[in-house]
């Protein structure tokens, strides 16, 4: 999240006293961050948020939940999106703020997930006072900024580097591992090709990443890219979990705490955490209606 997209935003929209605050602690990996996007009724539907940071001529007040939190429990700061003017359009009377988790009033509540550890979590502001200081580019606009984070978020480089891993941990498994014959894995035709074409499959995400990010540094954006680029690396994810299931058989079912599971339970981490990234940052069904609408200039 640092580097992906909460950082990406701060070096666009923040002050100078934001970036010298914010943006060093981040690269050098002392600081954790999370995202105060979606809340109970609010999720792909971003613009029906609710809870309100209320200027109270000191600085602003904030009132309301998020839920599914990555990290919430552990970390130090929050990229979090509030309604501002309540009287507002959907889209407009919306403010970015970078919330520092210590505040009084903040109560986090984790939610366990078939991933084992917990991840997400559930995030109480009540009454919680935050200065001016803490307001992410103009006032009302917080859109524009949270819809710029995510474009960065989809683009992430994590998306395909994390089945990378995955495909590297698997070739070094089938070369050293035999299997019921005696036989290296690595001689199957079946895990052969799995392994070829999860590997074609990372080297074109890579390429789609690398294109977008390069078209962004020219100051080229086209809202369709970064949902290509998610789309095809979060369902690779998933897949790549697949075939590291089908290659480890029924012990690829171990978690990381049983000494019997295969590379010490990742590829089953892997998995089950593939999965629900076909939601985060929006889900790939949201995607799919970018690149239709803005991409080939579909209808509705």
């Amino acid at each position: 999240m640092n580097l992906n997209y909460i950082g990406p935003a701060i070096m666009m929209f923040g002050t100078g006293g934001q970036k010298d605050r914010y943006l060093k602690p981040m690269a050098a990996g002392d600081a954790l961050w999370c995202q105060g996007f979606s809340e109970p009724g609010a999720g792909s539907d971003l613009a029906a948020i609710t809870t309100q940071a209320q200027d109270n001529g000191e600085g602003f007040v904030v009132r309301g939940q998020k839920i599914w939190t990555s990290y919430a429990t552990a970390a130090d700061h929050c990229f979090l999106l509030a309604r501002t003017d309540p009287e507002a359009s959907r889209y407009k009377g919306l403010s970015i703020f970078l919330v520092d988790m210590k505040t009084p009033g903040i109560t986090v509540r984790p939610i366990p997930s078939m991933g084992g550890p917990v991840e997400f979590s559930e995030v109480f502001f009540d009454d919680v006072e935050i200065p001016y200081d803490c307001q992410l580019g103009p006032l009302h606009e917080g859109w524009m900024v949270a819809m710029s984070a995510l474009a960065y978020e989809r683009t992430g480089i994590a998306w395909h580097s994390s089945t990378e891993v995955v495909l590297n941990k698997l070739i070094e498994y089938v070369k050293t591992t035999n299997d019921a014959q005696g036989e290296p894995l690595a001689k199957r035709q079946a895990v052969r090709e799995g392994l070829v074409r999860m590997h074609v499959r990372v080297r074109a995400a890579k390429l789609l990443c690398y294109r977008v990010i390069s078209d962004q540094a020219k100051g080229i954006e086209r809202d369709e890219d970064p949902a290509i680029s998610k789309v095809f690396a979060t369902e690779l994810g998933v897949f790549a979990g697949e075939v590291g299931m089908e290659i480890l058989g029924s012990k690829g079912q171990l978690v990381a705490s049983d000494p019997l599971a295969p590379l010490g339970g990742s590829i089953y981490s892997h998995w089950v955490h593939s999965i629900p990234m076909l939601i985060a940052a929006g889900s790939n069904e949201i995607q799919r209606n970018i690149i239709a609408q803005r991409g080939l200039a579909l209808p509705r």
